[in-house]
């Protein structure tokens, strides 16, 4: 006498189906060459398949590894970073905002610190600013 095997045998029905996922930042700001790297969270936490891949909708402003959500600014713009599902039903996106670096000033030197007028007299004084490349370079 042959015994069919029984419908519980089948991997399927213990398959837990992924419901939502979840990107933890909404929104992120960077500034140019900085990267961050998001997560995301597949819900619920005892699914069966939890893999993701990542995609970014402007690679030239902020690009995205598609296996780890590694987000690297590389110009200053804005871009949809979206985690996807292994079976594409369910999305997340990540909006981000590159700016340009801010390099901050360092310090002011006068060309000539040490200046003696006499009434009516006017000398002109240059300021140096560091670093070179500073953001803002303006005095008063």
């Amino acid at each position: 006498m042959l015994i069919a095997p029984s419908c519980s045998d089948n991997e399927e029905d213990n398959h837990i189906y992924v419901t939502s996922v979840k990107i933890s930042k909404p929104q992120l700001f960077l500034t140019v060459d900085q990267n961050e790297t998001l997560t995301a969270t597949v819900i619920p936490e005892s699914a069966t398949e939890k893999t993701v891949t990542w995609s970014s909708d402007d690679p030239e402003v902020a690009s995205v590894d598609q296996s780890t959500g590694k987000v690297t600014a590389l110009s200053i713009g804005e871009a949809v970073i979206t985690v996807t599902t292994k079976d594409g039903n369910y999305k997340d996106h990540c909006t981000v905002t590159v700016a340009e670096a801010i390099i901050a000033v360092t310090g002011v030197k006068i060309d000539n610190e040490d200046i003696t007028l006499h009434v009516g007299e006017m000398e002109v004084m240059t300021a140096t600013i560091t670093p070179e490349d500073a953001t803002d370079k303006s005095v008063t």
